[in-house]
């Protein structure tokens, strides 16, 4: 999903499905060990990573990118709920 809630494009093409397809045959979850069905990005994609860096992927179940990817939503929001903090002090 983009930032405004849209699917993002490059990851709905056949290219991308295929290649997800492969890399998820036979896989095990990276972090749990158990059977894996999502690809988490080691670098999230608005971070600037590359949707299709393989390099980048690793297997894993949907229990667990989902609670890693909340954990980085989590940390994000308390970041940027930090600066806009700071900013609104400096501004006294």
């Amino acid at each position: 999903m983009t930032s405004n809630g849209k699917p993002r494009r490059d990851l709905d093409t056949s290219t991308y499905k295929a290649a997800r397809r492969e890399f998820l045959r036979d896989a095990t979850c990276h972090w749990c060990g158990g059977h894996a069905n999502t690809i988490d990005h080691l670098i999230e994609i608005d971070r600037g990573a590359d949707p299709m860096d393989q390099s980048l992927w690793v297997p894993a179940c949907h229990r667990c990118n989902s609670r890693r990817g909340a954990r980085y939503l989590q940390a994000k929001k308390a970041a940027q709920k930090a600066k806009r903090d700071s900013f609104t002090q400096t501004q006294m």
